[in-house]
């Protein structure tokens, strides 16, 4: 797997930044070989010499200015030290810390499972201690990419960003080698120009070389341009064992961290390649990555092979969850009954067992998956009759509470929000929500996750669409067309035929795909029994017709 053939697949399903999230790459490197591995990695960081841009930094603290990094290096420390101005690092903040050591590196935000849940206290506390200060009226943002989804974004929408850029003015420079002449970008805008606009900052986006910004700024502070080389600088101390050549060993490969890599990015057609062709990489540590793809590419044969290897222990926990991915492969098949028999039987179990022998994802797995089969069957005629207020009550007693999520990873607890949004039935709530997530995974590099809720997207959007259309009142009703055939192509491209597929049973896919909608219930290659398929054929077309029926009375009655 090349990096072009990774560019290449995030810019067909359309990606934000073109590449995987540094973070998510750093987060397989630190799963599958710890700290060192980071070390290795990062060594050229952990041992930068200053350049002359960090000497032009450096000069800007000593003269008394602020500086605030997403970088982990101490460059410009060094660069303070080796320029002889001493020690003045308590104006240089490092939002997602500092390193100068490999142990250093575990606890930095280099890694999705540390900047997912947004910044602490403490460094909030201090960027505003920053960017509030009265004396600081004007911000230069030069080589930041401003995709910084999960803590920088936040803090700036939050009541402490707001305060801190207030009545701001901030240059933003994007880097440009080629572009000979600065120049404005009045329509450039990512979120955090955004915010910053909201919060009332003068926000001036200007393209070019950062070197002609630089050479500007140097002229009026010190009547001198940035040089083009930088003295001696100062190396980094750090330990031998970061940079010396590292061979992975232990019980994870090469291959098992490529295998872990492909599953966070949702790369399902690569990873179901990966297994066809060497059958022999499906193991106790890659059975969850294959059986989550399987599930993906619509071979729920083998998803549910690899969950029963997976989880082939007899601990109560191993048993629920290796009964649950049964029912779900059950459910998605179109065995509804027998699935929410399955799982009602395992809710029992929970409320039994003491709580130290269920684990808080078997339950959520449990609650999760009865909360989607509930609402796939309230919209099928034969099988709606069997949602009853009791079980659905059943589902809403089972999800774990907020109190419970707390501390959890920042994907299960969205699972719960989007499970309690779908037992009330509260499509503006559920339109919110899988707006939200997909937008979380698109920042995290998940192409499978992020086309998923998007699909949950252009569903609770559909509905609350059409509830408006048969209320009379006018909608925009063109754009979503386009969406349906754009995701379902996204899917296809990473090998997500079993999730394409759901977007032919979206609300009105008759009126993009007049035919090919309920025939390609037949067509598609997805283990799906023979009466599921005249089912969901059924009720599209029905659906659809019963909407269009209504819809010209709706406007009759106004006309």
């Amino acid at each position: 797997m090349s990096s072009e053939e990774i560019a290449e697949i995030f810019k067909r399903v359309g990606m934000p930044g073109g590449y995987p999230r540094f973070e998510t790459v750093l987060g397989v490197v630190a799963d599958m070989y710890g700290v060192q591995g980071l070390g290795y990695v990062l060594s050229d960081l952990l041992a930068a010499t200053p350049n002359d841009l960090h000497d032009f930094f450096a000069r800007h603290v000593a003269k008394g200015g602020r500086h605030v990094t997403a970088n982990i290096d101490k460059a410009i420390e060094r660069s303070l030290e080796s320029l002889g101005f001493g020690d003045a690092s308590d104006r240089i903040l490092h939002f997602h810390g500092a390193a100068e050591d490999v142990a250093e590196l575990a606890g930095l935000g280099i890694t999705l499972a540390n900047i997912e849940n947004g910044f602490d206290e403490s460094v909030a506390a201090a960027m505003s201690e920053v960017m509030a200060r009265a004396d600081v009226d004007s911000v230069v943002i030069m080589g930041y990419s401003g995709l910084d989804y999960f803590d920088v974004d936040p803090y700036l929408r939050s009541d402490r960003g707001r305060a801190a850029f207030k009545n701001k003015s901030v240059l933003w420079v994007l880097h440009d080698h080629t572009s000979p002449e600065l120049r404005r970008e009045d329509e450039y805008r990512n979120p955090a120009i955004v915010a910053m606009r909201s919060a009332g900052a003068d926000v001036t986006v200007v393209r070019g070389a950062t070197r002609r910004v630089a050479n500007r700024l140097a002229n009026k502070w010190w009547r001198g341009p940035v040089p083009e080389s930088s003295p001696a600088g100062v190396a980094s101390a750090v330990s031998s064992a970061a940079i010396e050549p590292f061979v992975p060993t232990g019980p994870y490969s090469r291959e098992s961290a490529t295998i872990e890599l492909l599953a966070r990015l949702g790369w399902c057609g690569r990873m179901m390649e990966l297994l066809k062709s060497n059958p022999g990489l499906a193991d106790r540590r890659t059975y969850l990555q294959f059986a989550d793809s399987a599930w993906d590419a619509g071979e729920y044969h083998i998803a549910e092979r690899m969950w029963r290897a997976a989880y082939s222990g007899q601990t109560n926990d191993e048993r629920i969850q290796r009964a649950e991915r049964v029912a779900a492969c059950q459910w998605i098949r179109g065995r509804y009954r027998q699935a929410m028999s399955g799982l009602l039987v395992l809710a029992d179990a929970i409320d039994r067992l003491p709580e130290d022998e269920v684990s808080l994802p078997a339950r959520l797995k449990v609650a999760d998956t009865l909360v989607r089969l509930l609402e796939q069957m309230r919209r099928l005629p034969d099988v709606r009759r069997y949602v009853t207020s009791e079980v659905r009550e059943r589902a809403r007693d089972l999800l774990p509470s907020p109190v419970q999520m707390r501390g959890e990873a920042l994907d299960l607890r969205r699972r719960v929000e989007v499970s309690r949004a779908k037992l009330e039935a509260d499509s503006e709530e559920q339109e919110e929500l899988n707006e939200k997530v997909s937008m979380e995974h698109a920042s995290s590099s998940s192409m499978t996750r992020m086309l998923t809720y998007r699909q949950g997207w252009l569903r609770a959007a559909q509905d609350r669409r059409m509830s408006r259309m048969l209320a009379g009142e006018r909608v925009d009703d063109e754009a979503w067309r386009k969406e349906y055939r754009e995701v379902a192509l996204r899917l296809r491209a990473i090998g997500a035929r079993g999730n394409a597929a759901r977007v032919f049973m979206l609300p009105r896919a008759t009126e993009v795909w007049p035919l090919r909608a309920p025939l390609e219930m037949f067509r598609m290659r997805v283990r799906y029994t023979f009466y599921h398929r005249i089912r969901m054929a059924a009720h599209i077309v029905v659906s659809d017709l019963e909407f269009r029926r209504r819809l010209a009375t709706t406007k009759r009655r106004g006309g």
